[in-house]
């Protein structure tokens, strides 16, 4: 049976206009030839903003059109990969309304073997179909929360993306302890939010954060960031 460990959010970063990966990686000392995995998540025409150099050819590289699916489902998929000892440094890529956000994930080994200081660890809990659109969705997610080993009172900021409508009343719910992510602009998807939410997480001194996306074929994506 395969030991699991939990990701690292190492670093993230949304990207000035004039920077490029390289340089953004420069400043997290981090060399490209690190990294074993690269995954783009880019809007039509926008691929030359995510150019890479000195990448190790061995290293796996994928690319998705923006609106194909939820980022999230990649985000949770790359920390599978890493919790299962598959991948040891994974960066991530996302074009989306000429935002373009970079997000590297680490496994404890990488940590150890290039000395990198993490921010916070990165739980990926589950992905919920949702089967109609008067669901109670706090009170499911409260429930698969408890199945995962965690509580919802444990949590300071609670992040929601949702494509339509709006995010639930959270009052006299076990959540109403828990301060909103507030998003700045339109929504570029889910690296940038969950860079947010990190971002306030070391703002506020919080330990517990949760980002939860309802997509648009009305899956329920929760993850679980935790403040080192």
């Amino acid at each position: 049976m395969v030991e699991l460990t939990i990701p690292f959010w190492f670093a993230s970063c949304v990207l000035s206009e004039t920077e490029s990966i390289n340089s953004w990686l420069k400043t997290q000392k981090v060399q490209p030839r690190w990294i074993d995995e690269v995954i783009r998540v880019t809007e039509p025409g926008l691929e030359s903003g995510f150019a890479l150099t000195g990448i190790e050819s061995s290293a796996l590289q994928f690319g998705w059109s923006a609106g194909q699916f939820s980022d999230h489902k990649l985000l949770q998929a790359a920390c599978r990969e890493i919790a299962m000892g598959e991948r040891s440094l994974a960066l991530l890529l996302s074009c989306r309304n000429h935002q373009r956000t970079a997000v590297l994930l680490a496994a404890p080994t990488a940590v150890g073997m290039y000395n990198l200081v993490p921010l916070a660890y990165v739980e990926e809990l589950f992905t919920l179909q949702i089967p109609s659109s008067d669901m109670d969705l706090l009170a499911a997610l409260e429930i698969a929360i408890i199945k995962k080993g965690k509580k919802a009172e444990q949590l300071k900021e609670l992040l929601w993306l949702q494509n339509e409508g709006k995010r639930p009343v959270k009052s006299n719910t076990a959540f109403t302890a828990a301060q909103w992510v507030s998003l700045q602009g339109r929504p570029a998807g889910i690296l940038p939010a969950c860079h947010e939410l990190v971002q306030v997480l070391l703002q506020k001194k919080q330990v517990n954060g949760l980002a939860v996306e309802v997509d648009a074929s009305q899956h329920l994506f929760a993850t679980w960031i935790e403040r080192i």
